[in-house]
């Protein structure tokens, strides 16, 4: 569920122009993704996030053009 919930957040927002997936895991047990969006002013997100049954690992941070943070 966490890999498609995200790509489709992902791809239906209106500030993102491009999304490149960069790995997905989709197991039983399992399921893991990191993808980087970038924006409509040319920043980029990353995205890392797994999920299991009764757990839930997740980062994101947010890139200005100039690599800033």
């Amino acid at each position: 569920m966490v890999v498609a919930r995200n790509i489709t957040l992902l791809q239906s927002s209106n500030i993102v122009v491009d999304v490149r997936i960069l790995k997905t895991l989709i197991e039983p047990d399992v399921e893991l993704i990191k993808a980087i969006a970038t924006l409509k002013d040319g920043s980029k997100l990353y995205v890392s996030e797994s999920e299991g049954s009764d757990w839930r690992v997740y980062s994101y941070h947010w890139e200005e053009n100039d690599g800033l943070l």
